[in-house]
């Protein structure tokens, strides 16, 4: 993240946001982490889709779900 001094921001508010995002940072980390691995699994099931393998595509869309 970059802040710069042309934002309008006061130095106060700039070490709120950094320590905010420090706080933060692992459970972004993680949640983006679970964003990226439904993406993926999205995209499986589309392949799946498109090779009319449609059984499979319910299930898997399951699976993602519980996971988030």
């Amino acid at each position: 993240m970059t802040i710069a001094s042309s934002s309008g921001l006061n130095d106060k508010e700039i070490e709120r946001m950094v320590a905010d995002a420090e706080q933060y940072a692992e459970q972004d980390k993680a949640r983006r982490d679970i964003i990226e691995e439904s993406n993926k699994a999205e995209s499986v099931c589309a392949d799946t889709e498109k090779g009319e393998n449609i059984v499979y595509v319910d299930s898997i869309r399951v699976l993602i779900m519980c996971q988030l």
